[in-house]
């Protein structure tokens, strides 16, 4: 998940929208959310990494192998101390290994 670059002086402004993410599971599977929201921090700067949770249930007749998942963030952030703030996307994918049925 997103973390702003504190080398570059990046940060959350925490006055704006708070950080959103989508869930995409495959055909057939299922998640536990598909929507979610990473409160703002409570301070109007910070720098914190922000991460999201969720689980993702296969349906009963998967194959074994390797399953990916889906997902984006939409958020905001900010560079240096009176820097421009950006909205910005970040495509991610979870991974989930199927064992083989014994």
């Amino acid at each position: 998940m997103p973390r702003p670059n504190p080398r570059a002086g990046g940060h959350w402004n925490n006055e704006g929208n708070p950080l959103v993410a989508w869930v995409n599971p495959p055909p057939g599977w299922s998640a536990s959310e598909r929507h979610l929201t990473v409160p703002n921090a409570l301070q109007p700067v910070s720098d914190e990494p922000r991460s999201v949770e969720f689980e993702v249930h296969a349906p009963a007749d998967a194959r074994p192998g390797t399953v990916r998942v889906a997902s984006y963030a939409l958020y905001g952030v900010c560079e240096g101390p009176g820097g421009a703030c950006l909205f910005r996307r970040l495509d991610m994918t979870a991974s989930v290994e199927i064992a083989e049925r014994r």
